[in-house]
């Protein structure tokens, strides 16, 4: 099962699985509302995730699968290269976490990895810029809905559209950025947002 928002990249991925005799594509999804539903009628035994969908993200859709599907073996590809996001997933039950720009090739040989039972994190090739190290510190601070919300923020969506995105009243979408603020030491929520954009560009550079 391939779950990705982005179609040129899922179709890309289907493209190559299919020339390979041992993965069968049961299904596509471009958010995690389809993935949960794919999941139960097609009960595949690997999942490729996108760790950014619009309607959640790779690690709260993860920590779904493997609560409802133990034996789902999941392997998250990522633009962000921090540690921090691969360290969430693994927490999340994820059994790889993988860097989108990789070649072909190694994708491949993470998901055989994956398949078999064994796990593959892809840390040591993210490197964090050093300017950005304190604030990946004190991201580490916050819960993974918190995380999520600041990802959203950096890119740009207002309280509202957060909220509608995420199933959750503006009401509870102002407490998760109150959290943030307190928790990263903000002083007002025009620094947070200014943080949140200048993380989510930073996290967003090609290799």
């Amino acid at each position: 099962m391939i779950v990705d928002d982005h179609p040129i990249f899922r179709h890309g991925l289907v493209r190559l699985l299919k020339e390979q005799p041992e993965f069968v594509v049961c299904g596509e999804a471009s958010d995690a509302a389809e993935a949960i539903r794919l999941a139960k009628s097609s009960r595949p035994d690997l999942a490729v995730v996108d760790i950014s969908l619009p309607d959640t993200n790779g690690i709260e859709l993860t920590k779904r699968l493997h609560h409802e599907h133990p034996k789902l073996q999941v392997l998250i590809v990522s633009m962000h290269k921090d540690t921090l996001y691969a360290e969430r997933a693994m927490r999340a039950g994820a059994r790889g976490y993988v860097i989108k720009q990789q070649a072909p090739d190694q994708l491949l040989a993470a998901l055989r990895t994956v398949e078999s039972g064994k796990t593959v994190f892809q840390i040591s090739t993210m490197t964090p810029l050093t300017a950005a190290s304190e604030k990946s510190s004190l991201l580490s601070l916050l819960s993974d809905r918190e995380l999520q919300v600041f990802q959203m923020i950096g890119a740009g969506r207002s309280t509202r559209q957060i909220a509608q995105d995420l199933g959750l009243s503006v009401k509870t979408v102002e407490s998760y950025r109150a959290h943030i603020k307190d928790k990263m030491g903000l002083e007002s929520g025009y620094a947070l947002v200014q943080s949140a954009i200048y993380w989510h560009h930073f996290e967003s550079r090609p290799g």
